[in-house]
Formats: structure tokens, C-alpha cells, sequence
């Protein structure tokens, strides 16, 4: 597969995603979110069975520990995201979110000591005090604002593993395999959490109903295999700077669905999010020193 190919489907994925950030945010205000990710993830499971049921002879025990793997990584993190989203604004969720970006070559300098560059520590340091500028601008309650950051930003972590992960295990593994295990793992591990920790949902309406469906089959089924399938011609890291526009989108469709204003703080703390991102993620800067013939 060609590079413009990789990055076309890996910028439909982002925008796909950041699309969600407004529906999520509306339909948490109704239903419980952690029950919202279980039924999200099951009806992404159940689009999948068409696809599923004639490789399943083929799936071997080691499918089954890698889509383990992602499943739990993916539950931790959509999980957090959704608490998350039902305490802020999907545009300030969605600058948070795409810190992940930035926690990708972090954690491949933590799990095979690679070494960090210094342009990363920028980015990073640029990205964190993006984040503060964001938060010195929401109007939210303080107890609400802090613990949906909080909760963003361990989803930010886990999404960040899971893009590692994804890089690590899905070249000896069928796509298909793992994608519908790790939606099985993320759709019946928040059941059984919901059950434990959220009242009983109430009766579904059109204004969850629709936004489910839209985020299960087309949002995680679909960008989910491919985002799978298609990692496997692009380095955890290049996918993670094609992500950095999640934010971006998420912050317009915010704008222009449900109007969500986009305020000095927001714009200049995802401004500076962004570019912490970028500058994160760019190939190491070599400066070319000229040498001058000696007289």
C-alpha cells in the first residue's frame, strides 16, 4: 500500500473519530456511560459476525492473548474517555485526547529504552502548558472540570498504549481475529463493570439509540479493522502524527452540531497542544555546520 493511500484511510479514521466526541458528550447526559461503551462495543461485535464466523477455524491461542491485550487497553481507555466526556466539553475532551500523540514515543522509551530526543521534551512541555492554558478557560464546576481531565487523560495513556500495542502484534495475526476479540473484551468487561458501579440504565431512545449505532458499527467496527489492517504499512509513530487532527475535528463538529463555543482559552491551549504534538512527532532536526577550508 502506497504512503498517500496509508494517510487518506488513517485521516478518514481521525475524522470519523472526531466526529464522536459531540455524540458521546449528548447521549452520557442520558445514559450511563459506561453502559453506553458496553452496548457501543457489542453492536460493533455483532456488525462483525459476517466477517467473523467463516475465519474462525483459523484463529490460533496467540490471536486470542494479542486481542486480549488490545481489548483491555481499549476498555481502560474508552471507558475513562466516556466518564470523561460526561463532565466536559467534547472539544476540550477531544485536545486532551490527542495527547496521546505525544505519549507514544514516551512509552517506546519506557518499554525498549529508546532514547527520547530533546525536540520531543519540547513537545511535550509545549503540550502540557496547552493543557493549562485549556483548563484556566472552562466555565465547569472545579470538582467536575478536574476529574474529567483526569479521566481524558488516562484515556489519553491507554489509547496511547494501545496504538504501541497495535504496532507490536499485528503482523503474525488476522485482522479480523483480533479486532472482534478486543471489541468482546471491551463490551463485556464494562457490562460487568456497569453492573457493579452504575445504576440500571434507563429505556433506549432515538437520541442514544442513533448515536449507538453510529459509533458501533461505523465509528468502531469499521475504523477499528481498519486501523488494524492498515498500521501494518505505517510506524506506530507516523500513525500517531496523522491522529494529531483528531482534536482538531472533534472541536468543529462540536462548533457546528451542537454549538459549543470556541473560546480564547480553548484555541489557544489546543493551539498549543497541537503544535507540542507536531513538534513531538517530526523527524529529529539536524542542524548542517559548513566547514570552511583551512588557509
Amino acid at each position: 500500500m502506497k504512503r498517500w493511500q496509508v494517510d487518506s484511510i488513517l485521516l478518514l479514521i481521525v475524522m470519523i473519530w472526531g466526529s464522536t466526541f459531540f455524540l458521546v458528550r449528548g447521549a452520557t447526559q442520558q445514559w450511563p456511560p459506561i453502559a453506553f461503551v458496553a452496548v457501543r462495543f457489542g453492536l460493533a461485535a455483532l456488525a462483525m459476525l459476517p466477517w467473523v464466523v467463516p475465519t474462525m477455524r483459523r484463529w490460533h491461542w496467540g490471536e486470542l492473548r494479542a486481542g486480549l491485550l488490545l481489548g483491555l487497553l481499549l476498555l481502560v481507555g474508552f471507558v475513562a474517555q466516556t466518564i470523561g466526556l460526561s463532565q466536559i466539553s467534547a472539544s476540550r475532551a477531544g485536545f486532551i485526547t490527542g495527547l496521546n500523540v505525544v505519549i507514544v514515543p514516551l512509552l517506546g522509551a519506557l518499554l525498549w529504552r529508546t532514547r527520547v530526543a530533546l525536540q520531543v521534551w519540547l513537545g511535550v512541555a509545549l503540550s502540557v502548558w496547552g493543557m493549562f492554558l485549556l483548563s484556566r478557560g472552562d466555565v465547569s464546576q472545579a470538582a467536575s472540570r478536574w476529574s474529567g481531565d483526569a479521566w481524558v487523560l488516562v484515556c489519553a495513556l491507554f489509547f496511547a498504549a494501545h496504538i504501541v500495542a497495535i504496532g507490536r502484534v499485528t503482523q503474525a495475526n488476522s485482522v479480523v481475529a483480533l479486532n472482534f476479540i478486543q471489541m468482546l473484551v471491551v463490551s463485556g468487561g464494562a457490562a460487568l463493570l456497569s453492573l457493579v458501579v452504575e445504576p440500571t440504565p434507563p429505556t433506549l431512545t432515538m437520541g442514544v439509540l442513533g448515536p449507538l449505532l453510529y459509533l458501533g458499527i461505523i465509528a468502531t467496527a469499521f475504523t477499528l479493522a481498519i486501523q488494524i489492517k492498515v498500521q501494518r504499512y505505517a510506524s506506530p509513530t507516523h500513525t500517531a502524527l496523522v491522529f494529531v487532527l483528531e482534536p482538531v475535528f472533534a472541536a468543529l463538529f462540536a462548533a457546528l452540531f451542537i454549538n459549543e463555543a470556541l473560546s480564547f482559552s480553548l484555541l489557544s491551549g489546543g493551539a498549543f497542544m497541537i503544535a507540542g504534538i507536531i513538534l513531538a512527532e517530526l523527524p529529529p532536526l539536524r542542524l548542517a555546520i559548513k566547514r570552511e577550508p583551512l588557509a
